[in-house]
């Protein structure tokens, strides 16, 4: 029996501390034209199988089933069926995000080694790993990579970066895997406040940031040009701890971001459909077992809390991903 096929074992999507980890991409396919190759369909930053909506990558941390990898194929908020990924057993090796990194049009996996300071890219195709290419390393164990977008418009991925102990924030600006600059964005020192997502919250088709104070609960949008801050604002506070943001991006396709949400006791996951910075609806996705969505009908027997072993599993929606799991 496959990991996805268990049901009624709740599992854990990551991020913060064990959380969730999220972002999106709006699900439109794109044509990119390049000076050495022919053009190319352009699939959204987790779109893995092509049809224009953003999907979910999951990897397992815990001791059940080890270095599993997988993906959940979604229709917006709606699970529609999944695929096993290469497994990579070493702990130390987690997740980032995803993004292109050789202009194929098609995500690839980012990685970094929380003990070494290694990172490396799973360059795809589809649910196919086809090699890996070492991106720079950074050996501070302070310094997280916490999300992925294209902040000076050139159509190719970069990395956000944040220093957990001094609040420093910076973009390596990136050329495929290779590191052309680094830009610095405003210090934010006090460190209960986290950066949960990276998307584009005004339309604007620039890529802002999003926050939460992992002690009040508030949760804050840096409104970007770039890697300038133009102006902040807040958005609603969710005091319950136990409710973790994964990310942020556009899943219904209104060009604006969503926030994504997961539960760490209760095993559920929710969006936040945003009208500015105005909570208009909130939508539930499916409950999760190890990888599959669960029924927690009563007909299908399960108790009302069926979580059995949520700090296992680490959730992607899109190229954003926040390195909580890396301290």
């Amino acid at each position: 029996m496959k990991i996805f096929d268990i049901p009624g074992v709740m599992g854990q999507a990551i991020g913060v501390r064990g959380g969730l980890l999220i972002a999106s991409m709006a699900g439109v396919a794109l044509v990119l034209a390049s000076s050495s190759a022919p053009a190319q369909t352009a699939c959204a930053q987790s779109d893995f199988n092509c049809d224009g909506k953003p999907d979910i990558l999951w990897r397992n941390y815990g001791t059940f089933n080890a270095g599993k990898t997988g993906v959940w194929f979604m229709n917006g908020t709606t699970y529609l069926s999944y695929a096993d990924l290469p497994v990579e057993t070493n702990p130390d090796w987690q997740i980032v995000g995803t993004g292109n990194f050789n202009t194929d049009g098609k995500p690839d996996i980012i990685w970094r080694n929380k003990a070494t300071g290694a990172n490396s890219v799973w360059l795809m195709n589809g649910t196919q790993r086809l090699s890996t290419a070492t991106l720079p390393a950074q050996s501070d164990p302070n310094w997280q990579m916490v999300g992925v977008a294209d902040f000076n418009a050139d159509a190719k991925s970069d990395l956000v970066w944040r220093n957990k102990v001094t609040g420093e924030n910076s973009v390596w600006l990136m050329n495929g895997t290779t590191r052309t600059s680094t830009a610095e964005l405003p210090t934010w020192t006090g460190t209960a406040w986290q950066a949960v997502g990276v998307g584009d919250f005004n339309a604007d088709k620039k890529p802002d940031l999003l926050w939460r104070n992992s002690t009040t609960g508030q949760n804050t949008i840096w409104y970007m040009n770039g890697t300038t801050r133009t102006s902040t604002a807040n958005l609603p506070t969710q005091a319950d701890l136990n409710w973790e943001i994964g990310g942020a991006k556009d899943l219904n396709n209104d060009g604006k971001a969503e926030v994504l949400w997961r539960n760490q006791t209760s095993g559920e996951n929710a969006v936040w459909n945003l009208n500015g910075t105005k909570v208009s609806s909130t939508p539930f996705l499916p409950p999760v077992n190890v990888y599959a969505p669960v029924d927690r009908t009563a007909s299908n027997g399960l108790t009302s809390n069926p979580r059995t072993d949520a700090e296992n599993m680490i959730l992607f929606l899109d190229s954003q991903a926040i390195a909580y799991g890396q301290n």
